[in-house]
């Protein structure tokens, strides 16, 4: 792994709903950056290298047999060089089911020398214990991690929306009590219990935290690279890789004030931690 060396190392911890689809497009654009086409790998959450099945290697299997048959009905796809891409590294995903210490190589063998960093953003990582991000950290002899908040009532809003673009009759606005409750949204809403595991693994000069509220501005994409030590470009503010219905559904005044409610402790961990850096309304507004 002798070409990856002096290049940073970076993955994206989360959190989900948060801008993390945005910033992989703005780093996979980036020519001092390498991420793979498929940014999230969940290699870090699942499995142990045993070649035992879950969740999400047998989702990656059923995304490669797909896209394999892909040019039987687009036979087009056999012209183009990002379709070969794409299954190459699908299948070197796979690999990792029982070859776990190949992790890198997906990465050594498509960064270039001009690539200053490289890594991949797993929402989901946000989750891990402290074990499993250790493993993280003793992948490579540099590593950077980014983790991104979103103000709870703007997170949840948007989860609930995006379970109604997988299913029509799951109604937000009929759903949003009973959700607040569920453990699936809870546990990646807890920032006051995921970045304490974060700090207590990675040195602070190894950590991005920053705000989906206000990563979508040149002040905030040139610290990140800054961070990165790769260039700043121009991003894209103005593009939503990931639209739903919740940037346009009016919240209700109810939903708003149940989940400042739920999630006090939250609300008040982020602003003591970071104090001026978030950008999250004081509380009791809305």
């Amino acid at each position: 792994m002798s070409g990856l060396d002096s290049k940073a190392f970076v993955v994206g911890l989360g959190a989900q709903k948060a801008g993390t689809t945005w910033l992989a497009e703005y780093l996979r654009q980036h020519p001092q950056f390498f991420i793979p086409l498929c940014k999230e790998l969940h290699f870090f959450n699942i499995g142990s290298g045993d070649g035992k099945p879950d969740s999400q290697n047998r989702r990656f299997t059923k995304m490669f047999l797909t896209l394999a048959k892909a040019h039987e009905t687009e036979p087009e796809q056999l012209l183009n060089a990002e379709y070969f891409d794409i299954l190459e590294t699908l299948l070197d995903r796979l690999r990792l089911i029982s070859e776990p210490h190949r992790y890198l190589e997906i990465f050594s063998k498509r960064v270039t020398a001009g690539h200053r960093a490289f890594g991949e953003i797993t929402p989901s990582y946000s989750l891990i214990d402290e074990s499993r991000l250790q493993r993280i950290r003793d992948t490579h002899s540099k590593v950077k991690v980014i983790f991104l908040m979103r103000d709870p009532v703007g997170r949840i809003w948007s989860n609930l929306w995006f379970k109604n673009e997988k299913n029509a009759d799951y109604d937000p606005y009929a759903r949003w009590p009973g959700a607040l409750h569920d453990p699936t949204i809870e546990e990646r809403t807890r920032y006051d219990l995921i970045v304490p595991r974060i700090d207590s693994v990675f040195a602070p000069e190894e950590i991005y935290y920053g705000f989906f509220e206000t990563i979508f501005t040149e002040t905030a994409v040139r610290q990140l690279c800054d961070f990165l030590e790769i260039d700043y470009i121009p991003g894209d503010f103005d593009a939503n890789p990931n639209p739903t219905r919740a940037g346009t559904s009016e919240k209700p005044s109810e939903y708003i004030d149940a989940v400042r409610r739920e999630y006090a402790r939250v609300y008040d961990f982020v602003r003591r931690r970071f104090g001026a850096q978030c950008p999250w309304p004081p509380a009791g507004n809305p």
